[in-house]
């Protein structure tokens, strides 16, 4: 399913403590991914600690750098190429409204939403899929795996964007704001298991997408202004349908059998899971999900009210 967090600045140089932590976790998990697929780490939580920030290495597992997408006018104006990894200081300047280098501003300054983190997750069993190739050694599958659930959360934000209106302009003659179309830019960050909890040494198998869309929209002007939050909240559901339903085209292309499920408990949606993966299996991968329900039991009792 696709869950929507924001990331803001505080109007301060940098943009403050919030988003300064959330590009350091990134950025994080990338390098210790990248160091201990290289051999040069004992383990991939090495390290770790409470804080999540504090102790990059107690987190989700990163399976590459951090990358760049999005519409071709926008990345050209940007001068950054579709699929590079910009550093931490170019994602700090655009999350500020403005170049990579700083150079000059695209929209205003001061407090505001620095990007959107977009998270696209498969259903559980193609991530215990990924793991056990993993663990199996078949990297070049594994690989395989890791290509079809990244290029079916591209194609999805993409057909979101060339079919939804991204930003608005003031109309001064009518008196009103008017929708328009928009190039967006998005970093993507693969993880491949949940960030553990209390209880927890290393995450459940979680295969996901981060897309942190940034706050700027390219107009076909080549003006600059602030991305049209509301509609991406409100397709937010087609979005994951789409993501879904790309996904699942290209597994059963490579030869992966699936069958019809249904996600959800309160608001539920119709989605798939891989014939060949167990629902023992699929529930035995869920640790954290039962730990955090203990937990949030355990706080229930301890304040004596309900949690949302």
């Amino acid at each position: 399913m696709l869950r929507i967090a924001k990331v803001k600045t505080d109007g301060t140089v940098d943009g403050g403590q919030g988003l300064q932590s959330s590009i350091t976790y990134y950025h994080g998990q990338a390098q210790r991914a990248q160091t201990y697929y290289a051999g040069a780490a004992q383990g991939y939580y090495a390290g770790q600690g409470e804080d999540d920030h504090d102790h990059l290495g107690h987190g989700e597992c990163a399976e590459a750098a951090t990358r760049i997408f999005g519409g071709a006018a926008a990345l050209a104006d940007l001068g950054l190429r579709s699929g590079s990894s910009p550093t931490t200081k170019e994602i700090t300047a655009l999350s500020l409204g403005a170049m990579p280098d700083g150079s000059r501003r695209l929209v205003s300054g001061g407090p505001r939403v620095a990007y959107h983190d977009a998270t696209l997750s498969v259903p559980k069993s193609v991530s215990v899929e990924f793991a056990a190739l993993r663990a199996s050694g078949r990297e070049t599958d594994a690989q395989q795996l890791l290509r079809v659930v990244e290029d079916a959360a591209n194609l999805a934000l993409a057909t979101w964007a060339a079919n939804h209106t991204t930003s608005m302009r003031w109309d001064g003659a009518a008196g009103i704001q008017r929708d328009e179309m928009a190039d967006v830019a998005w970093l993507m960050d693969t993880h491949s298991a949940a960030r553990p909890v209390k209880g927890q040494s290393a995450g459940d198998p979680s295969l996901h997408v981060h897309c942190r869309l940034f706050n700027l929209a390219r107009r076909s002007d080549g003006s600059w202004t602030a991305l049209r939050e509301s509609n991406l909240y409100y397709a937010s559901p087609t979005i994951n349908q789409l993501f879904e339903a790309e996904v699942r085209r290209r597994l059963e292309a490579t030869g992966y059998a699936t069958r019809d499920t249904e996600h959800g408990d309160k608001r539920k949606w119709a989605s798939f899971e891989l014939t060949r993966v167990p629902e023992a299996l699929r529930e035995d991968m869920c640790t954290r999900q039962h730990l955090v329900e203990k937990l949030v039991a355990e706080e229930e009792n301890r304040t004596g009210r309900k949690l949302s």
